[in-house]
């Protein structure tokens, strides 16, 4: 009996040690506190932020889901990516969720779901990402945005199909540059038939007198 109180009291003074210490100390419980939710830590704060450049820095990017890559396969990824100055981070889907939530890219947040990786450049180079993505079938593309328009996969796939804008700019340039030049050849396919015409009113005038 004697050490089943002695138990109960040993009980009892580490119970009133722990709520005391606890009281004191809330930050190294790992509880929330009395005035709400325990803050962030800073490397999620610092991850948050990066998340939000990456997106408002970028008009390209893309949602990667993986399954089981390796450090070699990563590592042929992002060579094979490097050609086309895009660039491959994995960042925690609650972060990188909690990052957009408040943004214009808070419709993406489905997106980041299960394993997930994200890939961006500056400029949008769709093609050139489907293409390197072949060679990676443990790397699927769910969805993303480009120039601030939020796409599925099937909308990055039509995207890649467009011609780019160089070629663009040069078709227009041609168009423009067609009827410029068709005005200039009848100009001087004028000019060279009023020469003639004056040239044979001369001689025929010289031919008379």
């Amino acid at each position: 009996m004697l050490r089943c109180s002695f138990v109960r009291l040993r009980n009892v003074i580490s119970t009133i040690v722990s709520v005391r210490f606890s009281r004191k100390c809330p930050g190294l419980t790992g509880k929330p506190t009395r005035r709400g939710a325990a803050q962030p830590s800073l490397r999620k704060i610092v991850i948050a932020d990066e998340v939000k450049r990456v997106f408002s820095e970028n008009d390209m990017v893309v949602v990667l889901q993986h399954h089981g890559l390796t450090v070699a396969q990563w590592d042929s990824v992002r060579y094979d990516l490097a050609d086309a100055d895009i660039t491959v981070k994995d960042y925690p889907n609650r972060v990188a969720c909690k990052a957009l939530e408040d943004t214009k890219y808070k419709h993406m947040l489905p997106l980041f779901r299960s394993t997930t990786a994200v890939a961006f450049c500056k400029k949008p180079s769709v093609k050139h990402l489907l293409t390197a993505l072949n060679s990676h079938p443990k790397l699927l593309l769910i969805g993303g945005k480009v120039d601030d328009t939020l796409m599925s996969q099937d909308g990055l796939k039509q995207y890649a199909k467009l011609p780019s804008s160089h070629h663009l700019q040069s078709e227009l340039s041609g168009i423009m540059q067609s009827p410029m030049w068709t005005l200039t050849h009848l100009m001087q396919s004028n000019q060279l038939r009023l020469t003639s015409l004056l040239a044979q009113l001369c001689t025929e005038g010289t031919s008379r007198h």
